[in-house]
């Protein structure tokens, strides 16, 4: 099971005219394409004036229903923002950054399994099916997350934590500079498309969906 991520679109466009005697016809409002249906109603009786327009919501209105129905179950499980508890007295160390890094990345593993579990039919899959999931984008989804944290400092630093905010000469140090200029190239762009944080959920819940797609080596 996946998430549905497109509505039918739109019912056809229909015009209609309406005439009495030799007076020219009027032209009657059109109804949006993509979101309603236009019909004619008219009350009985002489006198009676010309038909009025109805317009019945289709496709708009359940679309943004099923958005904020998507959104409502991401927010339920929001992913917190950690602490690292990082020991900064101690001398900066490639085994030292690391070590916190790990023991920070250990603790987020378990909200984001607990988040996963609230996204729209995931738990409809087999346990070895939602695990598979996990494997192949929790790093991915984590990195997003920091890229996300760090708009602020446009691409100079990333905040992995509020207490452990790490400049580029420290990727060097811990040798991990090449995947974190990509975190940082990633956070710049988010600031360029000023990302919010509901696109933000949503954006996480398609990395989880599709990972499916990128089999672990």
């Amino acid at each position: 099971s996946t998430i549905e991520v497109g509505m039918n679109k739109g019912s056809q466009r229909k015009d209609r005219k309406s005439s009495s005697g030799g007076n020219t016809a009027a032209k009657g409002k059109r109804c949006r394409a993509d979101s309603t249906d236009t019909t004619d109603s008219s009350t009985n009786g002489a006198g009676s004036g010309p038909p009025t327009k109805v317009c019945i919501k289709r496709g708009g209105g359940m679309k943004r229903l099923r958005s904020t129905f998507i959104l409502d179950a991401l927010q339920k499980a929001d992913l917190p923002v950690l602490d690292s508890y990082h020991n900064h007295e101690v001398p900066l160390s490639r085994v030292h950054l690391l070590n916190t890094l790990i023991k920070l990345a250990d603790r987020e593993l378990v909200y984001l399994i607990n988040w996963a579990k609230h996204v729209p039919g995931y738990t409809d899959l087999s346990l070895s099916g939602q695990v598979h999931l996990i494997e192949c984008c929790w790093m991915e989804l984590l990195l997003l997350n920091c890229a996300f944290r760090s708009m602020e400092h446009e691409g100079k630093r990333l905040v992995f934590a509020p207490d452990f905010l790490l400049d580029r000469h420290l990727w060097d140090v811990m040798g991990m500079s090449e995947i974190l200029e990509q975190v940082s190239a990633v956070s710049e762009q988010m600031v360029h498309n000023v990302v919010t944080k509901e696109e933000l959920l949503l954006l996480q819940a398609t990395i989880l969906v599709n990972a499916e797609v990128r089999r672990l080596s």
